[in-house]
């Protein structure tokens, strides 16, 4: 009885330690800086995020709620990137998803490089255009 009990202790530590190592750190586009920038520079980085840091990482988990235009001006790379409808995105630099899920009913402008890899999910129900030199 007592390894029974010792093994189910170890099992449940094993699951909190599986979901910590694989979460994604969650950020949502707040506008509280310019409003615009992705990687708002002069009202620092963290004004425009909730938490306040630059999302670029490929675990993190980006949200773009209603109502804000952003520019990505620098490269970026993110797990997951989701645009509300009325959002729009504007990639004049780099823009990577990797392994996670690129979606909304947002817009998106690739002035630049938008990259989803071939791990990751393509699921918008937005506008996706490329412009210019941008490439998918």
């Amino acid at each position: 009885m007592k390894l029974k009990w010792h093994m189910f202790l170890l099992m449940v530590a094993l699951q909190v330690f599986c979901a910590i190592a694989l979460a994604q750190t969650q950020y949502e586009f707040t506008g509280g800086g310019d409003g615009v920038s992705w990687d708002d520079s002069f009202y620092g980085v963290q004004a425009n995020w909730d938490p306040p840091a630059l999302p670029d990482d490929s675990d993190a988990d980006v949200w773009i709620p209603s109502y804000f235009d952003v520019v990505a001006n620098g490269s970026f790379t993110v797990g997951r990137l989701t645009i509300d409808s009325g959002s729009s995105v504007e990639v004049q630099g780099g823009l990577n998803v990797q392994a996670g899920s690129f979606g909304g009913s947002g817009t998106v402008a690739d002035n630049g490089e938008l990259n989803i890899d071939s791990s990751a999910t393509l699921s918008n129900g937005g506008n996706l255009s490329v412009n210019g030199s941008g490439s998918i």
